[in-house]
Parts: structure tokens; C-alpha cells; sequence
């Protein structure tokens, strides 16, 4: 029987509008200094779980493999949606993206720039460690050292310091209050404190985590085998024996794959596909609105890049429907830096600068700028993305239009890393969305000078630091909102990034694999509740 569930905007935004409000903020607004604001969780011993009806070994298929499985510094989507299934947080985010405990039973905060964290007694990593406050302060530690190079260091920069009150309590001392720390930590994978005295690449291809599946085996370009940690301390999951991740570069093998039963589930990269899928009465199909929107990264090293005028000639010449039909199919909306789905922090993009096209106009900025012939750059992106792919086809013909002979250049996943990060050669990269759970924990940790990714875009820009700090220092929301739509409307007005699209995320599986829900974040945490029939 056909199963196509879309998560509502409704469902979506109910968690979203109580993450914004209360999620990072109703500790701050509503727990008075000195009391606890403890959410705590059942638990029980780590019990040893047998074998089961309905256990198995799940196979998810997908394009591209991961750069690393380093959870602090490989700054990749395959990588994200590896790492959250062998590492644990502090905190957790439920399907309707309230957060929940974790690592942490519970937490208090006993004044705005405190947080203190009661850990799970008895979590073991995966080598047999018992976790400990230790853990948490050197994690942070890590994330934090510029040597590491983590992509989300920018997150954490209001903490001060990370105390041991105990081996069970950890006491975050922040410099500034900030509205942000609990969605934050959500994507802080707790490491074990004998990983800060390793060499750099120390997690590039293994994994110390203590969540419920353990790295079995890793053959690159071919699979990734995850099998259930049998001392996993919450009990009763995961269900399943395993999950095998195999690369599959071509989705139309992985359509096929799910068609004959050879895989279980996919996250699909090339939404075209859905048309393929939906009608299948022996699939399930999933729609779930982006908590993010897809982003053109500027290089602001390239000299004409680095004028204003010509980033926003190029931002006045695209068309970005043209970009969500051929990218996207259609499925999802044009967007600012925040998409739609956050209803609290979106900005319409008819109050957003440059958003409608204007080639003419864009044409005679270019002239003004001192280009009036344009000039010559490349486009960067994994052909493994049709995203990524088709997008720069499509921007490329847009910005040829008004002069600019923008040429796409294909480069595999680990290439275009290095590109990004490390040797800055290219000019524009089509990108893909990030999950945003909070306006800061995106905005921030992507435009403040001093963040990784504003590093590796080269961007800086005093006011916009201005309005990011005071956004992240401020617990009303009112005036956060206030903070949040200006800066999205001077992201727009100086042009850091170009963005174009929120998409509609397609997850399909075979009717075997059940009791399975997807997450907004497209982080399959639902194979710990699924099961195999048959």
C-alpha cells in the first residue's frame, strides 16, 4: 500500500516556533536565577537485547561517501549523517525539534551565563571508556582550539570555560549570555578526552562515540558498515542488527535497488526522482520542508568578487525559480538565508535586496562597477549533487547573460573540500543547505568574522558582527527577530552568499523497513525505533 507522508509545514513549524521561543530561550525567560529547570528521562541499566523479530541489517543507499569521520572538522553533509549515528550529545532534538535529553539527564541554569549539566551515569564509549564531565570539557576544548578547525567552533564561542564540577556534572561558564546554547550543542558529538592528545587525523577513519551503532568496517567508494552497539545505555535500541551504507554514485541504481528489494532506504538527492517513487505501492515516500536553504558561496579572495557592485549585479541577473525548477523540481519555495519553514526568523523575499531579477539593471551595475565586458571564473561542484550540479549549469547561463563568462567545473567530494577549506582556488560553489534550528546557530557560525566558514569564504564585516552579537546576546524574542531580519536584509544588501531555494527533502524505503520516522534534519535517527519485516 502506498505510503507518501508529508511533514506539514504545521508539524514543522510547532517545533520550530517552541525551539525558537523556548528551546534555547524559556530556560532564560522563565526559570528564575538559582532554580532548576531539569528535563529529565526514564532510564534504566544498559541491558544486553537480543535477538528479535523484526531485526536485520537495514541497506541505505546513497550518492556520496563521507570525506571523514571526524564529527568536529569535516564540514560535509555525508559526514553529518554518519557521525549522529555513532556519537551522542548532550542534547537531542525530537522529530517535532524540541530539545531533549541526552548525554545530559538533566540541566540547570542558575543564571544567564550559566548552564550545568548532569550527565548519565555508566554511558561507555565504543572502547570500553566510561563517559565523564572530562569528555564534555575536552570536547569542547577541542571545538573550540583553531587548530581543529571545526565547523562549528563559531557555536561555541560565547563559552568561557567548561568546569568539572564532578565526573558526572559539567558547568558551562559562558562570557555573554546566549539564546543559542542548547540548539548549539545539538551538533557537539561528545568525543573521549584521550582524542585531544591525538594527531589531528586521529578520527579521519575510525570512531570513539557512544552512540547506538558502532563502525564494523569501511571500504571507501564501495560501503560503510554500522553494526547495533550491544551496551548501548538506552535500553531497548536500536532494534536492527546493522545498517550498511552503500555508495551508490548513480540514483537511478538506487531507484532500481529500491524497486527490487536489494536496498531498504535513501535519502534522495535529485528530487526529479520522486515522480519515480511516489506512485510505488511497494515504497513508502517521505516530503519534508528544508530547515535550510541551498547557498552559492562567494570566495571574496577574487579581486572582483571583493567589489560590492559586482557581487550584486550577479545577485540582481539570477533567476532563482529557474534554479528551484530545473534543481529542485519544483519541490520547495525560494528563499532568503532563512527559509520560510522557520516562521518566526524568515524574511520575505519581496523585502530582500537584489531577489528580483533585473538583467538590464544588472548589466549596467556590472558597467559601473569597472566590468563592463565581465570577466572569467569558474563555478565548483560535486557532480555527485545533481543540486550542486544543475544549479551551476543553471547560474552560469544566467550570469553569461549579463557578460560573465562563468565556467562549472566538476570535482569530486574530497577535491572540493580542500577547494573550500584549505587551498580557496575556485571563485563561486554551489552548496547545499545546513539544518538551521536557530537563526544564530546558522548565521553566526557562517558570517561572524571568525567563525570557520566565514574563514573559508574570507568574508568579514563589522556591522554585521555588531547585529550577530547583539543577537546572540539578547533572550527577547521580539527584539531578536527584529536583530535577525536586519541582518538578512545587509546579508543581502552586501551580498556575502548568494542563496537561492528551501527544498522539499524526498526520503523512500521499502515497505520492509517499519516503524521508521524520518527527522527534519534528514540524520536517519529513526533507525533506532525501525524494524525489518520479512
Amino acid at each position: 500500500m502506498l505510503q507518501d507522508r508529508k511533514l506539514t509545514r504545521r508539524q514543522a513549524l510547532k517545533g520550530l516556533a517552541g525551539l525558537a521561543v523556548s528551546i534555547p530561550l524559556s530556560f532564560a525567560l522563565t526559570v528564575p536565577a538559582g532554580a532548576a529547570a531539569p528535563l529529565p528521562a526514564p532510564r534504566a541499566a544498559p541491558a544486553f537485547i537480543p535477538r528479535r523479530a523484526g531485526a536485520g541489517v537495514v541497506i541505505d543507499a546513497r550518492t556520496t561517501e563521507a570525506a571523514g569521520l571526524d564529527p568536529h572538522n569535516v564540514p560535509a553533509l555525508a559526514n553529518f549523517r554518519i557521525t549522529h549515528l555513532l556519537y551522542d550529545r548532550l542534547v537531542w532534538l525530537d522529530r517535532d525539534l524540541v530539545v531533549q535529553p541526552r548525554l545530559a539527564d538533566s540541566w540547570e541554569i542558575p543564571n544567564l551565563t550559566t548552564y550545568i549539566f548532569h550527565l548519565h551515569p555508566g554511558v561507555k564509549f565504543h572502547d570500553g571508556t566510561e563517559l565523564t564531565a572530562e569528555d564534555v570539557k575536552a570536547t569542547v576544548e577541542r571545538v573550540l582550539d583553531e587548530k581543529t578547525g571545526s565547523q562549528v567552533r563559531g557555536d561555541l564561542l560565547p563559552v568561557d570555560s567548561v568546569e568539572v564540577v564532578d565526573k558526572y556534572i559539567a558547568k558551562f561558564n559562558l562570557k555573554t549570555p546566549y539564546s543559542g546554547l542548547l540548539a548549539a550543542l545539538f551538533n557537539v558529538a561528545i568525543t573521549p578526552k584521550s582524542v585531544n592528545s591525538q594527531p589531528l587525523d586521529f578520527l579521519k577513519s575510525k570512531e570513539i562515540g557512544t552512540g547506538p551503532w558502532m563502525l564494523d568496517s569501511w571500504t571507501p567508494d564501495v560501503e560503510m558498515k554500522l553494526v547495533r552497539n550491544p551496551n548501548y545505555w538506552r535500553p531497548g535500541v536500536p532494534k536492527l542488527d546493522g545498517i550498511t551504507i552503500r555508495v551508490m554514485p548513480d540514483e537511478s541504481s538506487i531507484i532500481a535497488a529500491l524497486r527490487s528489494g536489494d536496498v531498504h532506504h535513501a535519502v534522495l538527492e535529485d528530487n526529479k526522482n520522486y515522480a519515480l517513487v511516489k506512485d510505488d505501492p511497494n515504497l513508502q515516500t517521505w516530503r519534508t520542508p528544508a530547515l535550510g536553504t541551498n547557498v552559492i558561496n562567494i570566495n571574496h579572495r577574487k579581486q572582483p568578487l571583493q567589489n560590492v557592485m559586482v557581487r550584486q549585479a550577479m545577485a540582481m541577473a539570477m533567476n532563482r525559480d529557474e534554479i528551484l525548477q530545473a534543481a529542485g523540481s519544483g519541490l520547495g519555495v525560494v528563499s532568503g538565508p532563512i527559509p520560510p519553514v522557520h516562521k518566526l526568523w524568515s524574511v520575505p523575499i519581496s523585502d530582500l535586496p537584489f531577489y528580483q531579477q533585473d538583467v538590464a539593471g544588472a548589466k549596467a551595475l556590472l558597467a559601473q562597477a569597472g566590468f563592463p565586458n565581465g570577466f572569467d571564473m569558474d563555478i565548483i561542484y560535486i557532480p555527485q549533487f545533481p543540486l550542486m550540479d544543475i544549479s551551476a549549469q543553471v547560474l552560469a547561463g544566467q550570469w553569461q547573460a549579463i557578460g560573465i563568462n562563468a565556467q562549472p567545473r566538476a570535482t569530486e567530494y574530497g577535491v572540493w573540500l580542500d577547494l573550500r577549506v584549505k587551498t580557496f582556488d575556485y571563485w563561486i560553489s554551489t552548496n547545499l543547505d545546513f539544518p538551521t534550528i536557530d537563526p544564530d546557530q546558522y548565521l553566526y557560525n557562517t558570517f561572524h568574522t571568525g567563525s570557520s566558514p566565514a574563514g573559508w569564504d574570507n568574508w568579514s564585516d563589522p556591522e554585521i558582527d555588531g547585529l550577530l552579537d547583539a543577537g546572540r546576546a539578547t533572550t527577547d524574542t521580539p527584539t531578536r527577530q527584529q536583530i535577525y531580519t536586519l541582518v538578512q536584509k545587509q546579508l543581502c544588501q552586501k551580498v556575502a552568499a548568494f542563496w537561492s531555494y528551501a527544498a522539499e527533502h524526498v526520503e523512500v524505503a521499502s515497505q520492509r523497513l517499519q516503524n521508521y520516522t524520518p527527522h527534519p534534519t534528514t540524520y536517519v535517527f529513526g533507525m533506532e525505533e525501525a524494524t525489518l519485516s520479512g
